[in-house]
């Protein structure tokens, strides 16, 4: 059916159910789940990363663009906001994976996640799909999560990453850190 702007829109439909025989919401979170608890990562490859060759799912570090995170995470443990962050980054010419700027939401996101600290943590949320076919996403209790340590993918060193941590972005409530929901 067109809309206002001339393109035209798909009604949604509800995704395949476990129950169905396919490979529902379900059985796909527990593909992931099994993948974490050997210590890979069932998710996209973070900046720093790439897949070793043949083995689908464990990562090894990418020490040109792991020296970028450091980076990043020395300039949030001397104080720099995102933002400054991403301006530096930027000004340095050092481009995110797919060459484009660096934003400051991706800047926050690279300095929230786990991996970077050496740890993998999986469970924080579950998607549900709606009778009507929208996705939800769904906080689940710390008591829930599959955290794994793999210190042989720490970037950043632990002291950097708890004064990273420590800094509030000014004008944003502060970062719950890599262990909050």
């Amino acid at each position: 059916m067109p809309s206002d702007d001339g393109r035209t829109s798909i009604p949604r439909t509800p995704a395949p159910r476990a129950a169905s025989g396919r490979a529902g919401p379900n059985r796909m979170s527990q593909a992931a789940r099994s993948w974490a608890e050997r210590g890979l990562v069932p998710t996209v490859i973070p900046y720093g990363y790439r897949q070793v060759p043949g083995e689908r799912g464990r990562l090894a570090i990418h020490e040109p663009e792991a020296a970028v995170v450091r980076l990043a995470f020395r300039l949030r443990a001397d104080g720099a906001s995102c933002a400054a962050i991403a301006e530096t980054l930027n000004a340095r010419a050092l481009p995110k994976a797919n060459g484009k700027p660096w934003l400051p939401s991706r800047v926050r996101h690279m300095l929230e996640n786990s991996l970077y600290r050496g740890t993998i943590i999986f469970g924080r949320t579950r998607h549900l799909i709606g009778e009507d076919g929208r996705r939800t996403v769904v906080p689940l209790p710390r008591a829930e999560w599959l955290v794994s340590d793999v210190p042989d993918l720490r970037i950043v060193d632990p002291r950097v990453g708890a004064r990273a941590d420590a800094v509030g972005d000014p004008g944003r409530p502060a970062a719950p850190g890599p262990g909050a929901p």
